[in-house]
Order: structure tokens, then C-alpha cells, then sequence
């Protein structure tokens, strides 16, 4: 029987994910072989492949070595390094929280070169700057909102009032977030944005959920009430400045800018200095 013969990998089909290209370590994935380990990641969450391209990336800089290097170890000198990897860091003062993330990072870059690591972490209490972490009272969160403005308004209202967090809003990539379709009982028409029912149902589409299925919640009456006013201005026409060349010289004019035509596919949270942003559609 003859071998399967895989075809050449032509550069063009290496991933360069466009949330990677500010990376300090997007170079790694110049290397065919962080490439698959990357996009096994990716199948799961962008937001995790990126951060663990980073940790991979750091840990290389950190103790002088590569991830060509450590794929070649082999499976008791892996084990050995990634405990001197946890011991060095220890010393160093790192939060166990801290370790942790590098830990796991290591553990999946052994088992996708073959090295099944038998080494354990426990992540010990933590103490000092997370410590006493909490969550805001209802007085602080007042004082959060009267404080943001009508867009940073949706955001805190839909992650405090229904729960969401923040990369359901808008993931790492850009590609999927809350649309205005996941709000079936709000209709906008002519520039008016009603709500039929107040709370008003939220469906979290399984490709937003971190559990990967579906469900659905509620925004309250002031989550949805910010929603209205965040969406009426983004359908408004708006003047800004800009730089204009006018009769040889380069002046100030102010111009109408058209407002944003909104759709189902749109999404609830836009960048501030974009408009008519849609979420393209997953392909499978």
C-alpha cells in the first residue's frame, strides 16, 4: 500500500490571524509545526490559543531555548524541565495562578510533540494583589455606570445585569458577538428601536457560549433603556471634523457623517471609531 503523500505547505496557507498581528510572538508561527499545535487551539477558543502562544512564546525568551527545542526533548528530560521550569519560577516570587497558566501551556506543547508530562501542580491559596478580589457592590456599580459613557453603558449592563461576559459581547477575533437578532422581542424600524417586553429576552447563541450551547437571559429595565439610546445614536447622522485641502490650503471642516444602517446581522457592540461593522458568519 502506498503512503499518503501530503501536499506541500505552500506559505500562503500558514495562519496569520489578523488579533495576532500585534503579538510580540507571532513569529512562532512561522514554524509548521506551532502552526498545528496553534490551530487545535484555535478549533477551541481564539482567545486561548492566543494566550497560550504567548506563554509559549515568554517561556522560551524567559529560560533561553525554543519550542523546536523542547519538542526534541525527550519525555523524562520534558518532565524534568518543566519542573525546574515550576521551581525557578517559584524562587522568582511568581503568583501560583501565574505558574499555573504556564504550566498548562507547557503540559500542551509536550502532548502535542508526543510527551505525555506526569507531572502535577497544585495551585496553592493566593495571597497579596488578587487576594481580596470581589465583586462591585451596588453602590460601586452606580458609580461605574454614571461614569461611563452610552456604549461603555451596554457593555457593563449586559455583563452585570444579564451576566454575560466580556467575549460574548465581542470575541477576541472580531468575527462573533451578541447581534441585534439575539434580541428577538426588540424591533428597529426607521430609526426607532422598540422593545416589546421589558426585561427583554437575550439568547446566547451556542458559538458565543463558553459551554457551547445555547441559552437564553434577561436585561433589566435600565440595561435596556441604555440599549435603546446606544442604538438610536449609533442611526443618527453626526457632524465630525476633518482635514480637508480648500483653496490650496489645508483646513478644518466640519462634515455630516450618515448614521449607522442597522440590521439583524449587526452587532450590539461596535468599535467606536467603526460603523457599519458586522459579524461575518462562522464557516464551516
Amino acid at each position: 500500500m502506498k503512503a499518503l503523500k501530503l501536499p506541500p505547505r505552500a506559505p500562503s496557507l500558514r495562519v496569520k490571524p489578523t488579533f495576532m498581528q500585534k503579538s510580540k510572538y507571532k513569529h512562532l508561527l512561522n514554524d509548521p509545526n506551532v502552526q498545528r499545535w496553534f490551530r487545535k487551539l484555535l478549533r477551541r477558543s481564539p482567545a486561548s490559543a492566543q494566550k497560550n502562544l504567548s506563554r509559549l512564546g515568554w517561556l522560551c525568551e524567559h529560560f533561553d531555548t525554543t519550542p523546536q527545542e523542547l519538542a526534541r526533548l525527550s519525555k523524562r528530560k520534558a518532565e524534568d524541565w518543566t519542573e525546574d521550569m515550576i521551581n525557578l519560577l517559584e524562587d522568582d516570587g511568581k503568583r501560583s495562578s501565574y505558574i499555573s497558566n504556564l504550566f498548562k501551556t507547557t503540559k500542551s506543547w509536550f502532548k502535542h510533540n508526543r510527551k505525555h508530562v506526569e507531572v502535577e501542580y497544585k495551585v496553592a491559596p493566593e495571597t497579596g494583589l488578587y487576594a481580596q478580589e470581589k465583586p462591585p457592590t451596588n453602590e460601586e456599580l452606580r458609580k461605574i455606570l454614571d461614569a461611563a459613557d452610552i456604549r461603555q453603558k451596554v457593555a457593563i449592563s449586559l455583563m452585570a445585569f444579564s451576566g454575560f461576559r466580556d467575549q460574548t459581547l465581542g470575541d477576541v477575533t472580531g468575527v462573533d458577538g451578541l447581534r441585534i437578532s439575539d434580541f428577538p422581542e426588540m424591533k428597529i424600524a426607521n430609526g426607532i428601536v422598540e422593545l416589546n417586553a421589558i426585561p427583554t429576552f437575550v439568547i446566547c447563541r451556542a458559538t458565543i457560549s463558553k459551554s457551547r450551547y445555547e441559552y437564553r437571559t434577561l436585561l433589566n429595565e435600565e440595561g435596556c433603556e441604555y440599549l435603546r439610546t446606544y442604538l438610536t445614536w449609533r442611526m443618527q447622522t453626526k457632524e465630525k471634523d476633518t482635514k480637508q485641502i480648500v483653496e490650496g490650503n489645508r483646513k478644518t471642516v466640519r462634515v455630516k457623517v450618515p448614521g449607522e444602517t442597522i440590521t439583524p446581522d449587526s452587532p450590539i457592540i461596535t468599535p467606536t471609531t467603526q460603523r457599519g461593522l458586522t459579524h461575518p458568519h462562522h464557516k464551516h
